[in-house]
């Protein structure tokens, strides 16, 4: 796993948008937070971290269909949470179409967007549903601050 990088970002864009996720908005300026994973085929997995303070969104988080079931993207997903825990974030949020069950089990739980940490960026992007593959729900996790 490494850094994103702005060479990235056609890979990136592509891999969200077969994994039905929004990505056109991505700019170089977004990867300071996004993390990928590479096999010998190119890209096989992104997850991205957009901080606000004490809360933050894990997002643009895909796995090459190829790549799925193979811990890549709890890799990924494992990594945002210590990056926002390094941070000082104490709510994650993320939506997902999918993977409910796979959130669940990483401890996130199902959360209204309004009154969240995140609630008007989360009704924003709630509000664009035509980008999402099918409607789209909204899962929290609260992060223990480090000590």
């Amino acid at each position: 796993m490494r850094a994103a990088q702005p060479a990235d970002l056609p890979a990136i864009r592509g891999l969200l948008a077969a994994s039905g996720r929004p990505g056109q908005d991505l700019t170089p300026a977004h990867l300071g937070s996004f993390w990928i994973q590479r096999d010998a085929a190119g890209l096989l997995g992104v997850a991205g971290l957009e901080a606000h303070g004490r809360a933050a969104l894990v997002r643009s988080l895909a796995v090459r269909a190829d790549g799925q079931g193979r811990g890549v993207g709890r890799a990924l997903l494992a990594h945002a949470e210590s990056q926002a825990g390094a941070l000082g974030v104490q709510a994650l949020y993320l939506l997902t179409t999918t993977a409910e069950r796979v959130f669940a089990a990483r401890g996130y739980t199902a959360t209204p967007p309004r009154g969240s940490g995140l609630s008007r960026l989360l009704e924003f992007i709630l509000s664009n549903q035509e980008v999402w593959r099918g409607p789209a729900k909204v899962r929290a996790r609260a992060l223990r601050p480090r000590t």
